[in-house]
């Protein structure tokens, strides 16, 4: 060998374990890189365990293994977080899997809520731990283990125990330890994440970390959210927890919730478990929340196994169909009344169509005809108020505003106080002023009185100091402060 001739030592990297997550592979392969990152977590480089960004970039050695959609799939958390994200929100989270760190993934796929989401301690499980050892193999973390909010190892239906944190934080060793009785190979106590709870709430975390394991392993990739929700309405349906136009019926679902241990599960969690709140709501169906732990819950709930689930989730159906004939009567009766009112006044709001029909008719036209009452009634913008205010001029109600206004103008121009004239002041006393603001473009005349009559601040002072203060030349070119200034001195002196 020649005098410095540089000498190239191969990189072996480590091949990845089934179910394995991509930051045990990394702790594995390169242990004290893997800790530096961890350690400094503001550098670029910070590794999270739940959503691990620019797997290409950071994870170089992971490619030479497998392909990116084979590790997006089998070893990092996203079939578990996109069966219940839109297209976009899908799409961005797999932008952060594999390219750059996008900003508020926790948010978005609601994992916010647990504690130390990004870097946070994992569990262990014992069963795992003897099994890796007989293999002869450090110990893995299975990405289950990493998810927060869950109890029970899914392949041995045991408690998860809390990792010390002193291995993790202490650098003290690789990864391997002697789980097997109630301390770590450090001396630091194993501990339960959550107490002990009744036999049915027990069962209940079991059923959950079926679920979230069955979602894991990518059963409900091709499932939409909302095929998902849809699928909670029907069952919903089926166990009489809600009537056929989407009432509740409370004390069935506290009976279902508490006879299936999901309500004292729930409340370990730090869910409210009430039928009115997010978690009855979204076991109705009539909310959907992206938390893949909260989707678990309500699975666990409706169904007594993922089996069961996946098979109600398989049937297509349209969320549209009535198959209720009385449902089916009723819907075209308040059709007809809504049809009526909208001939009657060409520009009937949202708000005068709940003034006619009942809150449980507009609710079923919600869930059954919705594109139709879109068409009928549409919504507005933020910009136009809570409902959109078509442009029909109403000169009856438009003349008698206008009367009003400049009666009141009359008034407050001639008032000895001088005071501002706003819209508010001009429509004191009006009928209607209080919904002036979405119906302004039914009144032209009315709203042109108003917008012509009313003052700014500005307007305001030049007003009063020309009055009451008529020696000062050139008022016009002093500041607001400054006539402010003047009439405060002028009411002194007087």
């Amino acid at each position: 060998m020649f005098e410095g001739e540089k000498i190239s030592i191969p990189v072996v990297v480590l091949p990845i374990e089934l179910d394995e997550a991509t930051a045990s592979h990394d702790n594995r392969n390169s242990p004290f890189a893997f800790r530096s990152r961890m350690k400094y977590a503001d550098t670029d480089a910070r590794v999270s365990r739940l959503f691990p960004a620019a797997i290409e970039r950071h994870a170089p050695g992971l490619l030479k293994l497998k392909s990116f959609d084979e590790i997006l799939m089998g070893h990092t958390h996203f079939p578990l977080f996109s069966p219940y994200l839109t297209e976009s929100q899908r799409a961005k989270l797999r932008l952060h899997y594999k390219e750059a760190s996008q900003p508020a993934v926790a948010h978005m796929t609601g994992m916010a809520r647990f504690h130390n989401v990004a870097g946070g301690y994992h569990r262990i499980c014992k069963a795992c731990v003897v099994e890796d050892e007989k293999r002869g193999r450090v110990p893995i973390w299975r990405r289950a283990s990493l998810l927060p909010g869950l109890l029970h190892c899914p392949s041995h239906k045991v408690r998860y125990h809390e990792w010390c944190g002193r291995c993790v934080n202490g650098f003290k060793h690789s990864f391997a330890v002697r789980a097997l009785g109630q301390s770590c190979s450090c001396g630091e106590p194993l501990e339960l994440p959550v107490p002990m709870m009744s036999a049915s709430g027990e069962g209940a975390a079991i059923r959950v970390s079926e679920f979230v394991q069955c979602a894991l392993d990518g059963h409900l990739r091709h499932f939409s959210r909302e095929e998902l929700q849809n699928t909670y309405r029907r069952r919903a349906r089926e166990l009489g927890l809600t009537n056929a136009i989407g009432i509740a019926n409370s004390y069935v679902m506290g009976k279902v919730l508490r006879d299936t241990g999901v309500a004292e599960f729930a409340n370990a969690l730090g869910f409210k478990a009430g039928s009115r709140d997010l978690f009855g709501r979204c076991v109705r169906g009539k909310s959907f929340n992206t938390n893949p732990i909260l989707n678990a819950l309500v699975q666990s709930a409706l169904f007594p196994g993922p089996n069961a689930f996946l098979e109600a989730a398989s049937k297509r159906t349209e969320p549209s169909s009535v198959e209720n004939d009385k449902v089916r009567r009723r819907l075209a009766i308040v059709k007809d009344v809504v049809l009526k009112a909208c001939r009657e006044n060409p520009g009937t709001t949202r708000t005068e169509i709940h003034g006619i029909v009942h809150y449980r008719d507009i609710k079923l036209l919600i869930e059954h005809e919705n594109e139709w009452l879109e068409k009928c009634v549409p919504r507005c913008g933020k910009n136009e108020g809570r409902h959109r205010i078509l442009n029909v001029p109403c000169p009856h109600i438009d003349g008698k505003t206008a009367t009003h206004v400049e009666h009141m103008y009359e008034q407050l121009i001639s008032a000895p106080e001088l005071p501002r004239i706003t819209q508010r002041r001009l429509l004191i006393g009006c009928p209607g002023a209080g919904v002036y603001s979405k119906r302004k473009y039914r009144m032209p005349n009315a709203a042109g009185l108003i917008e012509r009559y009313s003052e700014t601040k500005d307007m305001h002072s030049l007003r009063r100091i020309r009055t009451w203060l008529p020696h000062i030349p050139f008022p016009e070119r002093l500041s607001h402060q400054a006539r402010l200034a003047l009439i405060r001195k002028w009411r002194g002196k007087s």
